[in-house]
């Protein structure tokens, strides 16, 4: 199989973030004005429900099935067996995850008076799990991912805004929210007859991919409950109101995090790829490049969205939603540390192989996670889970950069932390006086002229000092353009 240019990747990933920002950014704010707190709690809180449901009929497989993806794929056969053995794991872990469904709707009062909204995202389960994306990660197909899930965003937008028009059209929004999230798989199943044989296969050995599944759901498992279960306990112990609350600061963190994990995603078959062929020098300088996305786009993003964080509340989700501002601050901190976690255990634990140390990491974590929710939602509610979060994520970093130590020391090595932090005060020093001057402009104009000279003041300074990436793509465009790369 052709190899795939990583900047091309990385293009691509990049593109599809701001797809996946932009997007979910329109519809959730014009749904948010629309249906309130209280409306966008209920959907929350399902959402949060179904989230262990699909993690359950996923196992481990997304995980393990991209690293294996990216070992086999330029063997068509061993490929397509592989694909086939993990695609029937799935199915059987689906049919078991429906059953446990809907025990829960027949056993749990607080999960039986949300039947109507359950049985309309109901599909949501099998059509995430049978979309495969890890296979076409695996294979680095991002160029396809990109395209498909523009498609589908558009599409999904315009139901939107003619579904969904006022606080009745909740079970609407409940649909779109499934086809956005969903629909593009069915896509992925359609297209992954251009890669493997469909056709049975002979000698095929389920049982050799349990283990590391296994060990990877106790990972995988662990994420859904501490990811999800913030909002789960507060639908539980306090109301849809702080729901819908938490849960706008929640969509704004989630920007946040995939500006970083959509570029560094689109790394990590690669670095399994390098590792699993003893290249670990290779490996090592795409780890660095990684950490690099992180100063140049979501650290910046952090620090901006922290300083304006009411502001941005309101101009997403309203003035209703302002009491989520200082639950905003506190996941911004969150969105920080999750960086460094995903570049420990995401990106250098898995692929080596340490998923053990990964899965210790995350099972750990969980239980610290419920109790501080017990402790402290009942009494600071939306704010309090954003605490607990919080305090979970600094001990992963803690044990993840533990766990491997040698790689961090080596990636920080080579890394000049300062060549980011120097910029940065100062990006914030100039956007600090500019919105003293501007603060009683209209909201979104302000926004627009804070951001851009943050965000552009801070660019030109790494320009100005020669920062890696931006320097070496500025020298590959002229390069081609000069005639030297074909």
């Amino acid at each position: 199989m052709k190899e795939k240019s990583i900047k091309k990747n990385v293009v691509m990933s990049f593109i599809l973030f701001i797809s996946n920002s932009i997007f979910p950014l329109i519809s959730y704010s014009y749904a948010s004005k629309i249906l309130l707190p209280s409306g966008i709690g209920k959907i929350s809180f399902v959402d949060s429900l179904f989230a262990y449901f699909i993690f359950l009929a996923g196992l481990g497989i997304h995980a393990y099935g991209r690293r294996e993806v990216a070992k086999t794929r330029n063997r068509k056969y061993q490929l397509s067996k592989l694909t086939h053995e993990l695609f029937v794991i799935t199915i059987i872990a689906t049919l078991i995850s429906y059953l446990l469904l809907f025990l829960s709707i027949l056993c749990i009062p607080k999960v039986r008076a949300y039947t109507v909204l359950i049985a309309i995202m109901a599909p949501e389960i099998i059509l995430n799990r049978a979309g495969v994306e890890w296979f076409y990660q695996g294979l680095e197909e991002y160029t396809y991912i990109t395209v498909r899930s523009i498609i589908f965003k558009v599409i999904s937008l315009i139901l939107l805004f003619v579904l969904v028009k006022s606080v009745e059209d909740l079970y609407y929004y409940a649909f779109v929210h499934v086809f956005t999230t969903n629909a593009s798989n069915i896509c992925n199943l359609i297209n992954v007859r251009k890669f493997i044989y469909l056709s049975p296969l002979k000698n095929y050995n389920f049982s050799k991919h349990l283990k590391p599944i296994f060990i990877l759901f106790a990972a995988s498992l662990a994420v859904a409950i501490y990811g999800h279960c913030d909002v789960t306990m507060l639908g539980f112990i306090s109301s849809d109101y702080d729901v819908g609350i938490y849960d706008a600061a929640l969509k704004i963190k989630s920007i946040i995090v995939a500006a970083s994990t959509a570029l560094m995603v689109a790394l990590i078959p690669r670095v399994s790829y390098f590792f699993y062929n003893n290249k670990e020098k290779e490996a090592l300088e795409i780890l660095t490049d990684s950490l690099r996305i992180s100063f140049l786009f979501s650290i910046p993003l952090c620090v901006f969205t922290f300083i304006f964080c009411k502001q941005i509340i309101i101009a997403v989700s309203g003035a209703k939603f302002i009491a989520a501002s200082n639950t905003l601050r506190v996941l911004t901190l969150c969105s920080i540390a999750l960086n460094i976690t995903y570049l420990c255990g995401v990106q250098i634990l898995v692929p080596i192989g340490q998923e053990k140390k990964y899965s210790q990491s995350v099972i750990i974590g969980l239980f610290i996670d419920i109790i501080l929710n017990f402790m402290l939602i009942p009494a600071y509610g939306a704010l309090g889970a954003a605490i607990s979060t919080l305090i979970t994520e600094i001990w992963n970093v803690i044990w993840m950069g533990a766990s491997c130590f040698k790689y961090i020391r080596h990636i920080i090595s080579n890394l000049q932390i300062f060549l980011y932090t120097i910029p940065l005060l100062l990006s914030t020093v100039v956007t600090l006086i500019v919105y003293s001057i501007t603060q009683k402009m209209d909201l979104y104009f302000m926004l627009i002229v804070l951001g851009s000279v943050y965000f552009g003041t801070y660019f030109i300074q790494l320009f100005a000092l020669k920062e890696h990436l931006i320097w070496s793509i500025i020298q590959r465009n002229v390069q081609a353009k000069s005639g030297k790369i074909q």
